[in-house]
């Protein structure tokens, strides 16, 4: 329904009880309506409760929430991964009306989770949840540009993991097919990563930059990623 379509900025705390957040004005919603909150990142992190008071002057909103889905708790390990935090805070808030039923807080349960990076590459902390929300394939994806971009000897816990840069790359009479084929063993070593289904290499010698596109098929879902060195 057009009048229900809706989104909001609000950091909202993922718990039970009355949540007051800001979504677009001139809105279908009514008081006693049951409306689902999802978390545009991540689908399995949501809540939905009861409307007690809406403005469509303004756009203001009170929920009183009745039920959570924290996205599920059975996490497999992965390099880089620690455990869940307490529950945490969230902005970015798709809205739905549900007609007055409570959604089921039966969800799909991810496989692997990893810990966000943020732009330099450092674990995210202190967020609780909020810092654990990349699953599946979007775990995937940060696994294998975070591998990349490792250097081999770098990480002190498994020295034999990550580019071999200084190793096979760099002072190595090379061609740019040799390169890509680097990048392909390590694309493919990279946990529930199936195949490659297409890789495309650009070699520019003004800045000697080296870049790659790889389109990837993953054990939840095809995904593209790329680098530029």
């Amino acid at each position: 329904m057009p009048g229900y379509t809706a989104t909001s900025n609000s950091q909202l705390k993922l718990a039970i009880g009355v949540r007051t957040l800001l979504t677009q004005s001139a809105l279908d919603y009514r008081a006693t309506e049951t409306i689902q909150l999802t978390y545009t990142l991540n689908p399995n992190v949501f809540m939905s409760g009861t409307i007690t008071a809406y403005s469509p002057t303004t756009g203001s909103m009170t929920v009183n929430i009745t039920r959570i889905a924290t996205g599920g708790l059975q996490l497999q390990p992965v390099w880089n991964t620690q455990q869940w935090g307490s529950t945490g805070e969230f902005s970015s808030w798709n809205l739905t009306l549900i007609g007055g039923v409570p959604v089921s807080t039966v969800t799909v349960t991810p496989t692997i989770m990893v810990r966000n990076l943020g732009s330099n590459w450092d674990p995210q902390r202190g967020n609780g949840l909020a810092d654990f929300l990349l699953v599946d394939q979007y775990a995937v994806a940060q696994i294998i540009v975070q591998r990349l971009r490792l250097l081999r000897g770098e990480w002190f816990e498994n020295t034999n993991l990550g580019l071999p840069l200084f190793q096979r790359i760099l002072g190595v009479p090379n061609t740019s097919a040799a390169i890509a084929l680097i990048y392909r063993e390590q694309i493919l070593a990279v946990p529930y990563v199936n195949e490659i289904t297409s890789f495309q290499v650009t070699f520019a010698p003004t800045g000697r930059t080296f870049t790659f596109t790889a389109s990837v098929e993953t054990a939840f879902g095809p995904i593209t990623v790329s680098k530029s060195n």
